[in-house]
């Protein structure tokens, strides 16, 4: 099932995938829907993702999609049911994705957010496509923590692999493969995710 509601492309040749499938099941109760400040993080994340003016927005739902939907319900976005969300991120990836594909035929760029970091910001993801178009690498990472990750920036060349990725595996299984193919922006924010009840306590006690 598809639901989709306004939301004027900034172009049609980008589009923001936000995956929030999962069951968060080390934390034991929906991330999706802690409290940060006076939203929660699933609606904190669509708001930056509207508000960096990329593209189109596409959220994936899975477990317990009922429930998140309608907290969202009036958000410009347009949301993609992944039935089999169990399987892994891989598979809400992929379901995404190829939605993405039919909805924007000219796609060429994509960006791969996911709902666990509440430090995300609009700035960090118009960062992401503007190292895109000044370095002209296919696949711009965020950095943090000596690592590269999510959010992540793929070009069209790419897509192809991000449908073949096999369903338990996220997007940095192509990060790493494709390392020598990416450029990095610094997000220092995405140091904490949301995983578990201390991760959030933890976030809290910053706030």
């Amino acid at each position: 099932m598809i639901h989709t509601t306004t939301n004027a492309p900034h172009t049609d040749t980008r589009a923001i995938l936000l995956l929030a499938a999962g069951p968060s099941s080390r934390l034991g109760r929906s991330k999706q829907l802690l409290r940060i400040g006076q939203t929660t993080l699933l609606e904190k994340t669509i708001a930056e993702a509207i508000r960096a003016n990329i593209g189109p927005v596409y959220v994936v739902l899975g477990a317990r999609s009922e429930e998140h939907e309608r907290q969202i319900a009036q958000a410009p976005v347009a949301l993609v049911h992944a039935p089999e969300w169990a399987k892994g991120m891989g598979y809400s990836l992929k379901t995404g994705l190829a939605h993405i594909r039919q909805a924007q035929p000219k796609l060429e760029a994509l960006l791969v957010l996911v709902c666990d970091q509440p430090g995300l910001s609009a700035t960090h993801l118009q960062n992401l496509v503007t190292a895109s178009q000044k370095s002209g690498k296919p696949i711009i990472t965020s950095g943090y923590a000596r690592t590269q990750g999510v959010p992540v920036l793929f070009q069209k060349p790419f897509f192809e692999s991000l449908l073949s990725l096999p369903d338990e595996a996220g997007a940095k299984k192509l990060i790493t493969a494709f390392s020598h193919e990416s450029a990095s922006v610094d997000f220092p924010e995405g140091v904490l995710d949301i995983d578990t009840e201390d991760d959030y306590q933890r976030w809290l006690a910053q706030q």
